[in-house]
């Protein structure tokens, strides 16, 4: 135990800050000539200013140790670093998921549900994500229904005339 409680003392004391607020006063700012942006402070212990990676360059996603800092990438790049260890490269942002309306997201759930009961019914969407006005059980009975998806009005067996929304 004793030697993991020095071993653990020495870790942290080689690990410590290093960072002093003196040594800023010490570092001289190098000319930049960015094919990117600057990214303001952005160099060792934040007393300089760095170029921004640019597509495919090889960057580090996170702080080593508080001390070394991410090699940021460029405006719409993100540093997506491997499964292993190691530096990751600066690669286009994918597009985020686009998001699922209430009626799509209420039809992939009763899709996934795959139980059929009386009254059950999976909304019918148009192009653009909403509910149609007029929805249909598996029964064969159908009834109007608003733009949240709540009926109103009564189930009718066969079609029936809803308002448009």
């Amino acid at each position: 135990m004793l030697r993991f409680s020095v071993l653990v003392v020495f870790w942290g004391a080689a690990n410590a800050g290093v960072c002093l607020p003196e040594l800023c006063a010490q570092v001289k700012q190098a000319p930049l000539n960015c094919a990117g942006s600057v990214i303001k402070g952005g160099g060792f212990c934040g007393c300089t200013d760095v170029c921004a990676k640019m597509e495919g360059d090889s960057c580090y996603p996170t702080y080593s140790h508080g001390v070394m800092p991410a090699e940021l990438c460029d405006t719409d790049l993100v540093c997506r670093k491997p499964h292993t260890f190691g530096a990751g490269t600066c690669v286009k942002d994918s597009p985020k998921r686009s998001t699922k309306t209430k009626c799509q997201q209420m039809m992939m759930a009763s899709l996934m549900t795959m139980i059929v009961y009386d009254g059950k019914w999976t909304p019918t969407c148009d192009a653009d994500g909403n509910f149609t006005p007029m929805q249909c059980d598996f029964s064969g009975h159908c009834f109007c229904v608003d733009s949240m998806g709540v009926m109103h009005g009564s189930k009718v067996l066969g079609k029936v005339n809803c308002p448009s929304q």
